[in-house]
């Protein structure tokens, strides 16, 4: 028994250096969880961000809304606008929401001014509508219109294309979708990005190992080469 004693403060200090340990991933797990709730916050009543980009067509951006699973998001209450459309949408999914990693809702107006056209009569006489056709058009990649009166009645036809590009960055502050209108006359009036939050990797740990390798025995005084079984505090200083 005497023989053990001297190695009892070694294993205390092992069972506190432990101990440190795990309050310290406590604390980290509290303080991951903290900023989680910050960050669906801010995403939460972030607002779109207009600009034009050096093309001169219309972009905007937004903070991405995340939570680690959907059915989280679905818990939110007293969601409003398109936080709550966003949500509805998630909920359609049913028994597939475990399937789910992004959803979004896009918002857009499309804005299209033709020059006005003068039209005189012809001879000096009057235009009797009733009696008349008088139709103009516009057509290009994007608008197809065609609008004036034909018969004492107006006929308007329009049909408009658009197309967009959406690219999810991350950053500093979290990551944010960013939508590009490819069509000149369209502009994002709303948009609402959520993504499956991807688990932060982490950096230290407590576990063990096997293998074979040298080591100094700190009672023996001796330097020994052979297989070993340990547990142990793991931490990354670099990362690739």
């Amino acid at each position: 028994m005497k023989k053990w004693i001297k190695y009892i403060p070694y294993i205390m200090i092992g069972i506190l250096f432990i101990s440190l340990l795990l309050v310290f991933r406590q604390c980290d797990s509290y303080k991951d969880k903290y900023k989680d709730q910050i960050d669906l916050y801010l995403s939460l009543t972030d607002t779109l961000h207009n600009y034009r980009t050096k093309d001169s067509l219309n972009a905007a951006t937004i903070k991405v809304i995340e939570t680690h699973r959907a059915e989280d998001f679905l818990k939110i209450k007293n969601l409003e606008g398109y936080n709550l459309k966003l949500q509805q949408l998630i909920s359609s999914q049913g028994k597939s929401i475990k399937d789910l990693t992004s959803a979004l809702i896009v918002a857009t107006e499309t804005h299209f001014t033709d020059t006005i056209r003068e039209y005189l009569p012809l001879g000096g006489d009057s235009i009797i509508f009733s009696k008349s056709v008088l139709l103009d058009s516009v057509k290009n990649n994007w608008v197809d219109v065609t609008w004036g009166f034909k018969m004492g009645k107006s006929i308007l036809r329009l049909k408009t294309f658009d197309e967009f590009s959406i690219i999810v960055k991350d950053s500093k502050e979290g990551p944010f979708a960013e939508i590009t209108n490819l069509n000149p006359y369209s502009t994002t009036k709303n948009m609402r990005v959520y993504n499956v939050a991807t688990p932060r990797q982490k950096k230290q740990g407590i576990g063990y190992s096997i293998g074979i390798g040298g080591q100094y025995g700190y009672f023996n005084r001796k330097f020994d080469v052979g297989p070993y079984i340990g547990i142990g505090y793991n931490g990354n200083l670099f990362e690739w």
